[in-house]
């Protein structure tokens, strides 16, 4: 984690990393012969699969399984959290490869999606009951979850987030999408290019992938929101039809991810 993603040598580097730790290696043969990757099943060479599943994309699946293997509880809370996730990165990394503007490449937004939520997976492990209530009942109202995890924990999950990254050793763009994803504050100031617009909008896509039917007209409301942000108040380009077409031509890489991940 600590080779700059816009390192000129970062593939170098990674495969360097890769090939002197057999667990890092088991992992790379894993994803290169996932559904995901179709056609590696026999490859034995760590570059040749390094190349297909690509260096940055290799790193947050790395980072995803890490997610899935300590912090899962066998609750339905994991589930959910697991479920947006893996939503919000797959819907980060489309929306970056259609909208060159932002200052993120495709693959590093799918990391940035994944990992948004880290502290939430934390609390949901320690507190998996609880967590699970406050989750459906402010399904529709991030700013009342953050009330009663402050309530309840004395913190909020982007600050657990914040904790873990920093621990992790995430790059600073990361820790800046878990820390800040729920600011409204740093939403509206942020630039054009900025990343987190981005994952603010894949964030709120994702809650209505994982919502009842119920809840709904009340997501499709706060898209419609994030879309102003994203486009800087001019949604003549991007609209809510759109980013929905996007969303499920999404699907069949949540899948494959979920299946890659849970192996």
């Amino acid at each position: 984690m600590t080779i700059p993603n816009g390192d000129p040598q970062y593939y170098e580097s990674v495969l360097d990393c890769v090939a002197t730790d057999p667990g890092l290696a088991a992992e790379l043969f894993k994803f290169a012969r996932s559904p995901l990757f179709r056609g590696l099943d026999d490859e034995v060479e760590l570059s040749k699969c390094l190349t297909r599943v690509g260096a940055t994309r290799f790193t947050t699946l790395v980072l995803a399984s890490s997610v899935h293997t300590l912090l899962r509880v066998e609750q339905p809370v994991f589930v959910s959290l697991w479920k947006h996730s893996l939503w919000t990165g797959a819907l980060a990394r489309a929306l970056a490869a259609q909208n060159k503007r932002f200052e993120v490449a495709p693959d590093w937004a799918l990391c940035l999606g994944m990992l948004h939520n880290l502290g939430a997976f934390a609390l949901a492990k320690a507190d998996p009951e609880y967590y699970a209530l406050a989750l459906d009942r402010c399904a529709t109202d991030s700013d009342a979850l953050l009330v009663a995890e402050r309530n309840r924990y004395g913190t909020t999950h982007p600050e657990v987030g914040a904790v873990m990254a920093e621990r992790w050793c995430l790059p600073s763009s990361a820790r800046t999408i878990i820390t800040l994803h729920h600011s409204h504050d740093a939403v509206r100031a942020a630039g054009s290019t900025d990343p987190l617009i981005l994952i603010h909008l894949a964030a709120a896509v994702g809650d209505l992938m994982v919502a009842s039917a119920d809840q709904a007209p009340v997501l499709l409301d706060a898209i419609q929101e994030a879309l102003k942000s994203f486009e800087l108040r001019s949604t003549h380009e991007w609209d809510v039809a759109r980013v929905l077409r996007i969303a499920r031509d999404c699907k069949t890489d949540v899948e494959s991810y979920s299946q890659c991940l849970a192996a």
